[in-house]
């Protein structure tokens, strides 16, 4: 955040959590690769299925950080086993599923999910040098995966802005407020003519 700051780069729009965490997962190159990913957060997991870069649908779950913790140590929740069991169904054949969030850092909640998925978890890694410059910090990287994936919709453009909050006057509503330059504008064509 510190050097988009110094950099003069801000984000004009507040993009909701759910539409920006699996950004980085995405693939716009293949429209037919499917990749499950699961953002386990400080409050609540959120999950999606891509088709390429498009989110089938985005489930909210009880699978917070704390929670998964305390399922895996032995206490028993039928609830969350509900949860983590819909999302491995969900799981597409041969493709792994990405995590990212804060419980992408954890190696117990990591261990717990391979154990479920055998060979198909992975961790969100964000390379500098595809994206961003030259060199790797993956292990931070999976807790950022929201801001950088608002930074893509913010970069992109488009329609995937469209999911942005700003705080920017649609252009009808700046119009209404300037309607009394209208009348000026109109004596200044006629003037023309």
């Amino acid at each position: 955040a510190r050097r988009f700051k110094s950099a003069g780069l801000k984000l004009k729009r507040i993009y909701p959590p759910d539409s920006s965490f699996y950004m980085m997962a995405a693939d716009a190159d293949e429209k037919d690769l499917q990749t499950a990913v699961l953002d386990i957060g400080e409050e609540y997991s959120s999950f999606t299925v891509l088709n390429g870069n498009t989110p089938t649908a985005t489930n909210t779950y009880p699978l917070n950080v704390e929670a998964m913790l305390e399922m895996i140590s032995g206490i028993p929740s039928e609830e969350l086993e509900s949860s983590v069991g819909h999302v491995v169904r969900q799981v597409p054949e041969g493709r792994p599923l990405v995590l990212s969030g804060e419980g992408a850092r954890d190696e117990r909640i990591i261990t717990y999910l391979k154990e479920l998925c055998p060979g198909r978890v992975q961790c969100l890694t964000l390379r500098k040098s595809e994206r961003l410059g030259k060199t790797e910090f993956a292990d931070h990287s999976a807790i950022f995966a929201t801001a950088a994936g608002a930074a893509l919709r913010e970069l992109n453009g488009g329609r995937l802005q469209t999911a942005g909050i700003s705080d920017k006057e649609p252009l009808v509503v700046r119009l209404r407020k300037s309607a009394y330059l209208m009348p000026l504008a109109g004596v200044s064509l006629l003037a023309l003519a």
